[in-house]
C-alpha cells in the first residue's frame, strides 16, 4: 500500500510538472523570486529596434547642436578676426537658422575680452547675412562635444565618414557635426558627430 501511495505522489507531481510547462508559472511570491512583469494580457512588443532608434535619435540631436558651435581654432590665431573655415562654417549656419531654433555658440577662451570681441564678430557677420536676431541667437559657451587633437583628426576621418568625392568634398560623420579642417583640434560630436572635412553640413 506505501509503495501504491508513493507511486500515486510521484504521478501527480509530474503531471502538475508537465501543466506548469505548458501554462507557465504564475507565482509571484516576491520570497520567491523578482515580482511579475506588469503585462497587460494581449500586449503586443514594440518592434525590433524601437528603443534602440530612440537613443540614435537622441544623439543625432544633441550632435546637431554642435554644428552651431564656432571653435576657437576657426579663429585667426588668437584674434576676433574669423578665418576661412570660420567664415564657411557660419555662412552655413546663416542658412539654417530660420528653420531650427538653435543658438549659436561662441567657444569660451581664456580671455574674456577676446570672447566678448569674438561675440560681436559672430553677430555683425550673422547681421550681414539676412539674420535679423543674430544679437539674441549668439552667446559664449562650452560645448558639450569633446575635441579631437590634430593627429586623432586623421584616424576618425577614416573609421567614421563616408562619401567623400573625387574632388575632395564634403564628407562628414553620421550625425553631421561641425568643425573646422583636418589643421588643429575640431570638436567631435556625440556618437562620431562633428568632425568636417572640406565642407559643412
Amino acid at each position: 500500500m506505501t509503495h501504491s501511495i508513493a507511486h500515486s505522489l510521484v504521478a501527480r507531481w509530474l503531471g502538475a510538472a508537465a501543466l506548469s510547462a505548458l501554462v507557465g508559472c504564475h507565482s509571484c511570491d516576491p520570497a520567491f523570486g523578482p515580482a511579475c512583469a506588469d503585462i497587460p494580457p494581449g500586449a503586443i512588443p514594440q518592434p525590433l529596434g524601437t528603443y534602440a532608434c530612440q537613443w540614435q535619435t537622441a544623439q543625432a540631436e544633441r550632435a546637431e547642436l554642435d554644428d552651431f558651435v564656432v571653435y576657437m581654432n576657426e579663429w585667426a590665431e588668437r584674434s576676433a578676426l574669423l578665418g576661412p573655415c570660420g567664415r564657411a562654417h557660419l555662412s552655413a549656419i546663416a542658412r539654417r537658422l530660420d528653420s531650427i531654433p538653435a543658438q549659436v555658440m561662441v567657444q569660451q577662451s581664456a580671455d574674456p575680452e577676446l570672447d566678448l570681441a569674438r561675440l560681436a564678430t559672430v553677430i555683425e557677420f550673422l547681421a550681414q547675412l539676412g539674420v535679423g536676431d543674430a544679437g539674441s541667437r549668439v552667446i559664449i559657451g562650452t560645448p558639450e562635444a569633446e575635441g579631437l587633437y590634430g593627429f586623432e583628426a586623421p584616424r576618425a576621418v577614416r573609421g567614421y565618414t563616408r562619401g567623400i568625392g573625387p574632388g575632395g568634398g564634403a564628407a562628414t560623420t553620421g550625425f553631421g557635426g561641425a568643425g573646422s579642417g583636418m589643421s588643429g583640434t575640431t570638436g567631435s560630436g556625440f556618437g562620431g558627430g562633428g568632425l568636417n572635412v572640406g565642407g559643412y553640413f
